[in-house]
């Protein structure tokens, strides 16, 4: 063993061949080294060798970590004190999967609107979350969202200031009424702009009432049917209206084009056409009316098949079928087929070209015939003919001054009819008028007028008296 004590100084090298080396009476021990003590004590040390895990680290600062475990495995603690958003602390694994697993339990689910001021639900007397008097306040679950329709200060609390449109998302289940409920439950998503306000209705389409203010319009869907008026339409398009008012209005200005549905309180429902065209029904005289209110010459109604007018009504009221100008109340340009009968009025009738030429008649007087712009024959309700006269006494009753033209023919022409007692003819070939009595044709009178009193009488005269005869 070498010994060095006090101020003995060793120049140039120092080997030692021994077991121990004695430092101020220590030998220090397995795997210990020699330390320099520095400063102007130039002495040494035995110290223990650096470990090669971290034993240990600490502080006194409550936002760091703390360090421990040996040199082969060492282990790490988070100071978990304080753990939060609005701090600086570090987490563990576990607190971050745990936040993790809590933010992604079940689907974000559409619960509702509400008012951030109150926290009531809208629709109804639950709330979200009730200050003051935790009362009222429904279950939460995880993922449950609702959506601002009042703008206001979740659960009161002016930093987290809400605005229509904005939505909370529950990240930790609260219970029923006393609610349990907190602000920290939610994740809360404010809007970057300005403050919006107002509320909605459900299935109502939303209205800009100011240009900060949501609020309702008229109109409604429910599924694929579009409501006006009403919050459950019942077809694609659904208006309910109410009082005297159109209901529909189609329009354009130039040209003017217009489609609209009317009703009143006098009970007329009415489609309008353009301005003047109408399809009117009255409630009250149960009619249906086609009208075209136009004052015009040329106004009309038409109607029309295959692309093509078959009959109109013109600006008179003359019917026309067949043909686009009507001069009558009807003018038909074609034939008519009836299977009953064609009625008229007393003394109305047909006209043949005009008034001159008339068929017409009267349940007292019979048929009457026209010419030249007056009566010249009538068939009476007895069946008597008059010619010339407007009151016959007999079945053929002529009043004239001229002749009547009977049928004229050969006696061969005689067999081309079957003869009967009471015919008349004129007998061409003896040139005389002859008649049919019992059987036989017998000459009246011929050429020379009529048969005296010298001349032989034939069968046809025995029935005349004796004044027939000069």
């Amino acid at each position: 063993m070498v010994t060095i004590s006090g101020a003995t100084k060793v120049t140039g090298d120092l080997e030692l061949d021994a077991d121990l080396l004695d430092i101020n009476g220590n030998t220090g021990s397995d795997g210990q080294l020699l330390k320099s003590l520095g400063g102007g004590n130039l002495g040494v040390e035995w110290i223990n060798a650096p470990a090669t895990g971290v034993l240990t680290v600490a502080t006194g600062d409550a936002n760091t970590i703390t360090i421990g475990g040996t040199s082969s495995n060492p282990t790490v603690a988070a100071n978990t004190g304080a753990v939060s958003s609005s701090s600086n602390n570090l987490a563990t694994g576990t607190q971050i999967q745990a936040a993790i697993d809590s933010a992604l339990a079940g689907a974000v689910t559409f619960k509702g609107t509400f008012n951030a001021s109150t926290g009531q639900i809208t629709g109804g007397s639950d709330y979200l979350y009730n200050p003051g008097a935790n009362s009222n306040t429904i279950a939460v679950s995880v993922g449950d969202m609702y959506v601002v329709s009042v703008a206001g200060n979740f659960f009161g609390n002016s930093s987290t200031a809400l605005n229509v449109g904005d939505e909370v998302i529950a990240v930790t289940q609260s219970t029923i009424s006393p609610s349990n409920s907190q602000e920290s439950y939610y994740n809360a998503v404010p809007s970057a702009g300005g403050g919006i306000t107002g509320g909605g209705t459900t299935n109502k389409v939303p209205l800009w009432t100011g240009t900060t203010v949501l609020g309702d319009s008229a109109i409604a869907q429910s599924s694929n049917n579009i409501g006006i008026g009403t919050t459950s339409p019942s077809a694609p398009l659904h208006v309910v209206t109410s009082g005297a008012t159109n209901a529909l209005k189609l329009f354009q200005s130039n040209p003017y084009q217009q489609f609209e549905f009317q009703y009143d309180n006098t009970d007329h429902s009415t489609i309008m056409f353009g301005y003047f065209g109408q399809l009117q029904y009255d409630g009250n005289g149960q009619e249906l009316r086609l009208s075209n209110t136009a004052t015009g010459a040329s106004s009309h109604i038409a109607f029309s098949t295959a692309n093509s007018e078959r009959m109109r009504i013109d600006s008179s009221g003359n019917v026309g079928i067949g043909t686009t100008g009507p001069s009558q109340k009807l003018t038909v340009a074609g034939n008519i087929s009836t299977s009953g009968a064609v009625l008229f009025n007393d003394n109305q009738g047909i006209n043949f070209g005009n008034s001159n030429a008339k068929i017409y008649g009267s349940s007292a007087d019979g048929i009457k015939f026209n010419g030249g712009g007056s009566e010249k024959m009538r068939l009476t309700q007895t069946g008597d003919l008059g010619i010339g006269t407007t009151s016959p006494s007999v079945s053929l009753d002529v009043n004239a001054t001229d002749a009547i033209q009977v049928p004229a023919g050969t006696t061969v022409q005689r067999g081309s009819f079957t003869a009967a007692n009471g015919m008349l003819r004129y007998s061409t070939t003896d040139n005389q008028f002859e008649g049919y009595v019992d059987g036989a044709w017998g000459a009246i009178a011929g050429g020379g007028g009529l048969p005296t009193k010298n001349s032989k009488p034939n069968n046809s005269c025995k029935r005349y008296n004796r004044n027939y005869f000069t």
